[in-house]
């Protein structure tokens, strides 16, 4: 999924970045991934955009944008610069799983392994005799999930690998990418927690030289615009300056505020990024980068190996709800129904959502929900459409509380986007009840006065789907196989 070009990452409108004094810079615009509109979803689908039943509009989008980007033809799998070179022997850390703390005391969590040295970078790429460094490697190098704070998310991590491209613009930095013809490569990965958001970003040049001219204030600069590291806060950071930490060569900036901050640095052949910014105003946000600087520039100096599960995100949600949820579990396959997937969950004051690839889940604590929040909004779209005395109720059986199956027969015309946006059911909440069978369904199971979940609930008045045999889990069939395997998530 890629930002409006006018917004990004957190809505604010579009900063352009001071990095010296009476100079404006714009800034290239960065995709941030599917998870984290899926994360918002519920306030877009509010608005009158998406579709009921179908949460995965952003989810399928993200095939399109979440691939890794191919390494260039000439690229060689031993990597990183001959010049990263280390005298002493720093423990190294292995990514086994999320592991979050607060940020104030962020630490490499978990299993430890002997450090392995620093591979040489192969002379592979033709003509200029470029050196290119394997993707893998450098996702070795970047912070991880384990590295946030508590509740963080992955947000883009789609930007690893592949030879940088000028895309037809001259910047001190951009005629570097275009002198090296391709063999400059990066990594980026950002973690987006409630108060904060974390870029972290290693870039590989072919030689020492090259890295030493990137790091050069003016071309940093460039870096920053290139990777969007300046998105996206109120406030105007300060020009780069000159810094001695963590590596050689650093260069930092941060706004007057210090709620934003970045900071570079060299090593050999190359660049290491840090870029926080504190969504909740605080100040410390330079201080915060340069403890992170030093994590990442012990795993640029000897990379990390990485789980495949370390960024698993997904279950973020579940886990910051402080009532009792249930889930079916990451995968879902029922006999003689289709696979699904977890995709993400979310928590919000009162409601946890799970999103599998065919269905939604909510779970409520009714009691827990104000009266102008979104989980409120969301409650009330359904409980106002099902609420009726045109509502055929199914009971269920269900070890843990009273389940059913709510159907209503709904007209052709609140399918789709209307013409007009609707504030509410109008005639279906308020007029006869429609001749015909159900071709609406919701699940519900009360487990106790507080706690309601629900399956298949509509998200927003104006954002409906229409019924589709292709979609089994939002029929009765489908809906009664979910309901039987509700399992109690335990944390």
């Amino acid at each position: 999924m890629v930002n409006d070009a006018h917004t990004c990452r957190n809505g604010h409108p579009l900063v352009r970045l001071r990095l010296a004094p009476g100079r404006e810079r714009s800034w290239r615009f960065v995709s941030r991934t599917a998870k984290m509109a899926a994360a918002s979803i519920g306030t877009m689908l509010l608005a009158g955009c998406g579709s009921s039943g179908d949460a995965k509009v952003a989810g399928e989008t993200a095939a399109e944008h979440s691939s890794t980007a191919p390494v260039s033809p000439q690229s060689v799998t031993t990597a990183v610069s001959p010049t990263v070179t280390t005298s002493e022997s720093p423990t190294v850390e292995t990514f086994v799983g999320p592991s979050v703390g607060p940020l104030a005391t962020l630490s490499p969590a978990v299993a430890t392994v002997a450090p392995s040295p620093v591979p040489a970078v192969a002379t592979g790429a033709a003509e200029a005799g470029a050196a290119i460094v394997d993707a893998t490697v450098l996702d070795g190098m970047v912070l991880h999930l384990p590295d946030a704070p508590e509740g963080a998310r992955i947000g883009d991590d789609s930007h690893c690998g592949g030879g940088l491209s000028t895309e037809g613009r001259s910047d001190p930095f951009l005629d570097l990418v275009g002198a090296a013809g391709g063999a400059i490569i990066g990594c980026l990965n950002q973690l987006e927690a409630p108060q904060v958001f974390i870029d972290s970003l290693v870039v590989a040049f072919p030689s020492d030289d090259f890295a030493t001219r990137a790091i050069a204030p003016e071309a940093f600069e460039g870096i920053v615009r290139y990777y969007g590291l300046d998105c996206c806060g109120n406030e105007i950071p300060e020009a780069v300056e000159v810094t001695n930490e963590p590596g050689v060569d650093g260069v930092a900036t941060a706004t007057d505020s210090d709620t934003v901050a970045i900071v570079g640095w060299r090593t050999g052949s190359l660049i290491g990024a840090i870029s926080i910014q504190h969504q909740d105003g605080a100040a410390g946000a330079l201080s915060d980068a340069q403890r992170l600087a030093v994590v990442q520039q012990a795993r640029m100096r000897a990379p990390v190996p990485i789980a495949d599960n370390v960024d698993d995100d997904r279950l973020v949600g579940l886990g910051s709800a402080p009532f009792r949820t249930w889930w079916l579990g990451t995968t879902f396959a029922p006999p003689g129904l289709p696979p699904m997937a977890l995709y993400t969950t979310r928590y919000l004051d009162g409601m946890a959502e799970l999103d599998y690839s065919g269905i939604r889940i909510e779970v409520f604590d009714l009691d827990a929900i104000a009266s102008d929040s979104e989980p409120a909004q969301i409650f009330g779209v359904a409980d106002e459409l099902f609420d009726s005395p045109c509502t055929v109720k199914l009971p269920l059986d269900h070890p843990d509380g009273d389940a059913a199956l709510l159907g209503r027969v709904v007209p052709d015309e609140f399918f789709g986007l209307p013409p007009q946006a609707r504030n509410g059911w109008g005639t279906l909440a308020e007029g006869e009840c429609p001749d015909g069978e159900p071709n609406l369904w919701m699940a519900t199971v009360r487990f106790d006065e507080n706690l309601l979940l629900r399956i298949n609930a509509p998200l927003c008045y104006n954002c409906l789907s229409a019924p589709d045999a292709d979609r089994p889990y939002q029929q009765p069939d489908g809906l009664r196989a979910i309901i039987a395997a509700l399992t109690p998530y335990a944390r």
